[in-house]
Order: C-alpha cells, then structure tokens, then sequence
C-alpha cells in the first residue's frame, strides 16, 4: 500500500496549529514586504520619470539599438576573435538554421525570446523538429519557451533538442527563496525528469524519441 497524506474532508477546514499559523504569518509578511518594495520601486522610477524608459519603452528607441550592419558574416568573425563557440539564439526556421551551420556557430537555441520580440511569432516546439532535421547532426540544437516542468523537458528531448533551457522557472524561483529556492525548483524538475522516463519506459533521456510525443492539434496549412 502506498502512503498517502491526509486530506481535510470538503467542508472542513483544517486546525489551526501553531506550525500552520506560523507558516499563515510568515507568508503574510513575505507579501506585504514584496509589495511595499514594489510600489517604493515604482515611485522613485515615476518620481525620476523613468517608468516609460524601465517599462515600455518607445519602439524606436528599442529598433535603434540593432545595428543594419551586422550580417552572417560577423558569427565567425566573432567566434575567431573571441577563440570560443558561438551558440546563436533565436533560431526559428530550417534557412537561418542552415545559415547557422555554414557560418560556423557551434549550435543554436530555437528560441522565440518569449514571445515578446514579435507578437504572434511560431511556438518553439512546433519549430524544433523541422529544424532539427535540417541540421542533421551537425551541430548541437538547445530550445526554450514555456520549459516549466519535467515533461517540457521531455517534450524537447523527444523533438531533437539536445538540451531544454528553462530560466524563467529558476528566475522565479530566485526572487522568492534565493539559492535554496532555485535548489528546490531544479531538484522538482530532476524527479519530474526521472518520473517521466520511468512512465515512457525510457531508461535514460537518449532513449526519449519522436515515437514519444504526437502533435495535439494540426497546423494551418
């Protein structure tokens, strides 16, 4: 028999022991501190008028910040000033992985930045395996975008990515515990990881394939 933890039953609500009323308080605390240095923030930012310039940005000034100049030329000019690999990111279609290759970057990120460059923009994986089989081995394809759980992981690895980056998850986690915050956040990915393999029938992520996952939905002709 497995353990299992209790559950109050509906309509019950749980005892207000001492460790919960502590866990109640401190949590209270934690959110009237984290607001308060929210609106401080955003006061001296209004009080110096430099919330349009930290938040929202005009679009010309952000377009301003990318030089015409910069062609595909410049990936291996700056791998060979700089003696290191270069991994471009923001990769999301088979010609500019291509480009990729024949330039001499070391891999790349099929990456959307998020979806905040360009609204509407094509999901990372519904991207990745077509580029994938368009690099076909040569160098190594990493992706992020929407990298929450083990399984997101999972989903990556059975589409070709040689690895999943999921910062949003431990940059969240940071700012709410610190070190140990991110420490647990990487350790719950690690078992969701395993769980997955084990429930796939998998042994390690190199036996994750495409046989794994199938598309929800069709897309748009």
């Amino acid at each position: 028999m497995s353990a299992s933890r209790a559950v109050p039953a509906p309509g019950v609500a749980p005892r207000a022991t001492a460790p919960r009323l502590k866990q109640f308080a401190a949590a209270a605390v934690w959110w009237v501190l984290s607001i308060g240095i929210v609106v401080a923030i955003w006061e001296i930012t209004a009080a110096l008028g430099l919330i349009n310039t930290i938040i929202l940005p005009p679009p010309h000034e952000f377009v301003a910040e990318m030089s015409p100049s910069v062609t595909w030329d410049d990936v291996g000019s700056l791998a060979a000033a700089a003696g290191l690999p270069v991994i471009l990111k923001g990769i999301l279609t088979v010609e500019d992985a291509l480009l990729a290759v024949e330039h001499g970057a070391a891999g790349i990120v099929v990456s959307n930045h998020g979806g905040r460059q360009l609204d509407g923009v094509a999901a990372t994986l519904d991207a990745l395996p077509e580029v994938v089989d368009a690099v076909g081995g040569r160098i190594e394809v990493l992706v992020d975008g929407g990298i929450r759980r083990g399984t997101d992981v999972l989903k990556a690895l059975a589409l070709g990515a040689r690895a999943a980056m999921a910062g949003r998850a431990v940059a969240f986690a940071l700012a709410a515990g610190g070190e140990e915050g991110v420490r647990r956040v990487l350790s719950l990915l690690q078992d969701e990881i395993r769980l997955g393999l084990g429930l796939l029938g998998c042994t390690s992520p190199d036996a994750v394939g495409r046989s794994h996952v199938e598309r929800a939905y069709d897309l748009p002709a």
